[in-house]
């Protein structure tokens, strides 16, 4: 299929819809008309059919192009903001669980190769050190379930504290 044959094509599909401009349907028109005409028409039957000069026909073709840029344009911007709306939903039910047991999300702050050779260096020393523990060796699975008990109360009696005093700041 040649070229305007898929143009003609086009504008019968946005006639159809009701989708087209005044430019269009001119020159729709005047397709029909030059098919009928045979191959002897010319450019100046086009103009007077349409009664259009070819100043308006340029503006018209440009208004009819960016209205089709300002189109797509919103609907890549639609698709972006459900895509983005889809990915928070699902991240928002687990920030809720994290931002309940922890008492919020602190932000990442961003980490020197010092601090961080600094910072593994620490680790590997405390994973040694419970490695090394007695109570870790005879039943690990225990001692790791004390510790998170008596970690977590903890937590929770300093948050507590911490309320405490907001609330007597407020009085």
């Amino acid at each position: 299929m040649g070229k305007s044959r898929r143009a003609r094509k086009k504008l019968l599909q946005q006639t159809l819809n009701g989708s087209m401009s005044s430019y269009a349907a001119a020159l729709l028109d005047t397709k029909d008309d030059t098919k009928k005409q045979g191959k002897g028409s010319n450019s100046k039957n086009k103009t007077k059919a349409i009664g259009l000069t070819k100043k308006q026909k340029r503006h018209e073709k440009q208004r009819d192009f960016l209205k089709s840029l300002k189109i797509l344009k919103e609907q890549k911007d639609k698709e972006r903001d459900k895509s983005k709306l889809n990915s928070m939903g699902d991240l928002e039910s687990s920030l809720k669980s994290v931002s309940s047991t922890q008492g919020g999300i602190k932000p990442a702050k961003r980490m020197t190769n010092r601090q961080r050779k600094r910072l593994v260096a620490e680790e590997v020393k405390n994973f040694c050190a419970v490695m090394e523990h007695p109570a870790f060796q005879s039943n690990p699975l225990d001692t790791i379930n004390e510790h998170l008990t008596n970690s977590i109360a903890v937590q929770k009696e300093l948050e507590e504290g911490i309320k405490l005093e907001d609330s007597g700041m407020d009085m």
